[in-house]
């Protein structure tokens, strides 16, 4: 997933905040919706999944490929660290060195 839809009222104006009422949320909120969504479309196809949402860590990477991901996206982390890419590639070479095929999909097992 990239979004959810959301909405926010202003309990002061009694209206919504947003001038055309509704908006999504990214980010850091929807990973576990995007896990989710990984795991379960790793058991209903046979094809590579890029897994998205709110991807930020190493950890996060693992997670998402554990429920299935082969491959991850990573958006809004940017802005709140420029270097996150090199952050989350320093940290993953600093794992045990366990080759991505034995991750993929492991949380199935």
């Amino acid at each position: 997933i990239n979004t959810v839809k959301a909405m926010r009222i202003s309990t002061e104006l009694r209206r919504p905040k947003l001038g055309n009422k509704f908006g999504v949320l990214s980010g850091k909120a929807v990973f576990p919706v995007a896990v989710r969504a990984v795991y379960d479309l790793y058991e209903a196809v046979d094809i590579p999944i890029i897994g998205c949402g709110g991807i930020d860590s190493a950890d996060n990477v693992l997670e998402m490929m554990m429920a299935g991901a082969s491959a991850v996206e990573i958006g809004s982390a940017v802005y709140d660290n420029f270097n996150v890419f090199s952050d989350i590639v320093s940290d993953l070479y600093a794992e045990d060195g366990i080759p991505a095929e034995e991750i993929v999909g492991c949380a199935h097992d």
